[in-house]
């Protein structure tokens, strides 16, 4: 069982907010405790099962996915339920077509219980057949041909179910975003949904099914959705923006093999969208205006200002055949024309063996980045000179998923 909790020195956000704030990881207004007191948490609340993804403050609300496609909104004040909603792909649809996926959903159903019975009497067939006889061999050759066509039927039903759990990234990796007056909510089985601050649905869209295979691993999606000026940024299967009120697309970028998330921008007064793959976006209508600048497998761009910072980590083995990864600093420095010029600041190797799943953070004149197995590599931002590397002794032999964040 999870749960969230709320610290007494907790603020609520008031803006566009989402997966680690505005995706850098900094909350630079706030003031984080030194220490974690019994009697300085409000209110602890039970969930009924976990998440990957990090909780959501808006409009006294805060809010959490569930696994595996629930939104959970309790009061931010008392912890207490406010309203949850669950997102299954056959309720994105309406009229004949809901009435058809929800057929098909029963049909796989009836399927795979009917493959459950056939396997059972095959496999009783088989200890018979080893004693022998003509009948038992037909019989055998009758059930092998049954389970033959029911796997090819069960092949050729489209799945629209959402199965209860998938692995350790799960259906609801991604971060709900809110606008405040919205909280949008995407889950791997591709459903994304916007929700009024009472709970009401205002729209959701199945995007179709999650890419068989993602950069440096074969299944799950993280990456979160995040509302940039007049667009909601969605990134899975491809980059999307969608109009936030109706859900309708406005346009489409790049293939989404990303764990990380893209990280939202603003050069001259206008909003933009940052790729993993150093592929950068307009986000009113998904020009692209700068391209080439990256190559990232498990986390996103950090943008601080005119600041990008790309962690180029590749799996541990090609992370320990390569000898290290690559943190690639660039500035963006101004736009004319449709087009971003950028400028590379600087690539510092980090000599580490391990990868890095969690990403890094910016805090003050310096960049911090930990690596799976517990090192904490520290850089001046603007240089790219390593100053340091500590071992967090407490977390050995632990590993480190979650990304850093800064307060204050």
């Amino acid at each position: 069982m999870a749960s969230v909790g709320l610290l007494l020195t907790a603020a609520l956000a008031a803006q566009p907010s989402g997966w680690r704030h505005d995706g850098s990881g900094a909350w630079p207004a706030e003031r984080a405790p030194t220490t974690w007191a019994a009697d300085a948490v409000a209110w602890r609340t039970p969930l009924p099962t976990w998440s990957n993804a990090s909780p959501v403050a808006v409009g006294g609300l805060v809010c959490a996915a569930v696994e595996p496609t629930t939104l959970t909104c309790v009061d931010a004040a008392t912890g207490a339920l406010r309203w949850k909603a669950e997102h299954p792909i056959a309720a994105t649809f309406e009229g004949a077509k809901r009435a058809e996926v929800e057929a098909l959903v029963a049909k796989r159903t009836e399927l795979e219980a009917r493959i459950d019975v056939v396997r059972t009497e095959y496999s009783k067939l088989l200890r018979e057949a080893r004693r022998g006889g003509a009948e038992v061999t037909a019989k055998l050759e009758a059930q092998t041909a049954e389970l033959d066509r029911l796997k090819a039927e069960l092949e050729a039903t489209p799945e629209y179910r959402t199965p209860p759990t998938q692995g350790m990234v799960g259906w609801s990796s991604p971060t709900p975003a809110t606008d405040g007056t919205r909280v949008y909510a995407l889950f791997a089985n591709g459903v994304i949904a916007a929700h009024t601050l009472d709970g009401a649905l205002v729209w959701q869209r199945w995007l179709g099914p999650m890419p068989d295979r993602m950069l440096g691993w074969d299944e799950g999606h993280a990456a979160s959705p995040l509302v940039v000026g007049p667009t909601l940024v969605v990134p899975f299967r491809t980059l999307q923006g969608l109009d936030p009120a109706t859900g309708a697309t406005r346009w489409e970028g790049e293939a989404w093999p990303h764990y990380g998330a893209p990280a939202p921008a603003e050069v001259d007064g206008v909003p933009l969208v940052v790729s993993p793959s150093g592929t950068i976006y307009r986000a009113r209508d998904g020009a692209v205006v700068a391209k080439g600048l990256a190559d990232q497998w498990y986390v996103g761009p950090i943008v601080r200002d005119r600041w990008v910072w790309f962690l180029e980590a590749r799996s541990d083995v090609i992370m320990k055949a390569e000898g290290g990864a690559n943190l690639v600093a660039w500035t963006l420095d101004g736009l004319a024309g449709g087009t971003l010029a950028t400028t590379k600041r600087w690539t510092t190797r980090i000599p580490e063996r391990e990868t890095f799943y969690a990403a890094p953070v910016v805090a003050g004149d310096h960049l911090h980045a930990a690596s799976h197995d517990g090192r904490v590599w520290t850089l001046e931002a603007e240089t790219g000179r390593i100053t340091s590397q500590v071992v967090v002794e407490p977390l050995r032999p632990s590993v480190i998923w979650s990304s850093p964040a800064v307060a204050g």
